[in-house]
This record gives structure tokens, sequence and C-alpha cells, in this order.
């Protein structure tokens, strides 16, 4: 896929992406049926050039309901741990944590809870060395959450690189970086 958009051959690199992504669902699918009236959420980061994705993963009686990639804004020079943190007590805000949470940083997942000011949810508990299928999960989300900043940043590098060739191509001049001039 990125030697396919390197090469400025963007809809093979989406037929890429898109493969890969279903590939992924498919691998997902494996280990969605837990046989345990669990209710966990799985939650891994990724960082990679200054952005951030949080992929969050939802078990609910034991069943995989799917799972969702999220990018954080202002995680620039963050660590995971702190995006993690803050990731939880926004997430968690207006819904109850569920009883476990399966995540790849050591957390405080109480402190978390209390930042976001949620009554609401009973006690949980955080597994940072998970094992077994909730170390699949795990992996799973973490994998996800690369694959969904990897197709993040290529999306991003492939809109720079169309405005520059539409700003050759119309001959207009390279904006000064920290400018805001507008016209």
């Amino acid at each position: 896929m990125q030697q396919a958009s390197d090469a400025r051959r963007y809809e093979e690199a989406a037929i890429y992406r898109d493969q890969i992504q279903s590939l992924a669902k498919v691998s997902q699918r494996q280990y969605a049926d837990t046989g345990a009236d669990v209710d966990v959420d799985i939650i891994a980061v990724a960082l990679e050039h200054g952005f951030a994705c949080v992929n969050l993963m939802m078990v609910r009686g034991g069943r995989q309901l799917g799972d969702r990639s999220l990018f954080p804004q202002n995680a620039e020079e963050r660590e995971a741990k702190e995006v993690l943190a803050a990731f939880i007590a926004q997430h968690y805000l207006e819904r109850p944590i569920p009883a476990a949470l399966v995540v790849g940083e050591e957390l405080d997942v109480e402190s978390s809870r209390r930042r976001s000011r949620n009554t609401r949810s009973a006690a949980c508990a955080s597994i940072t060395r998970p094992t077994a299928e909730r170390r699949a999960w795990l992996e799973m989300a973490r994998q996800n959450a690369l694959q969904a900043l990897k197709s993040k940043l290529t999306e991003h590098s492939t809109q720079g690189v169309r405005l520059a060739a539409l700003r050759e191509a119309l001959a207009l001049p390279t904006p000064c970086s920290g400018s805001n001039a507008s016209t």
C-alpha cells in the first residue's frame, strides 16, 4: 500500500488499504465470541509522527461488538499513557465503565474515572498484562490502531501532495510557514 502511494498510484493504494482492513475484520471474527458473559473494553494507543490513534474494542455479554479508531486532538508529543488516561476520562464521562478495561499501559483507572466525574460506573478492573484471549484482543486493538494510524498518515500525506500539485498547476505561491494571512 505504501509503495503504491509513494509511486502516486492512489487508487491501487486504496484497494490495498481496503484489503488490509477486510483481513483485519476476518481476523477479529476468530475471537469474537468468548463463551463467557463478560463486559470488557479493550483500549490500545498508537503514536506516530505527531498523530495518535486510540482503538476501542467493546465486548458485551461475551460478544465482541466491534471496534472504533479515534484520533484525539492535541496529542502531539504526548506519551501513550497520557493519551490513554485522557481518553478514558473523556470517553466515560457520560457512559458507564465496564467491569474490566484491558489496556497496554500501566494506568490508574479509578483516578481516570474520578477525573471524568462519572459516578454511575461500578468498580472497574484495569488489566495491563492480559493473558490468553484478552492478550489476543489487546493485540488486535493494537494492530487496528496501527493500521488506522497508517491509513490516516497516508491520507494526510496524499492530501499534502495533491495540494502541492494543485498549487503548482495553478502557479500559486507556496504559503509561508507560520503565516496566517488571508486573502
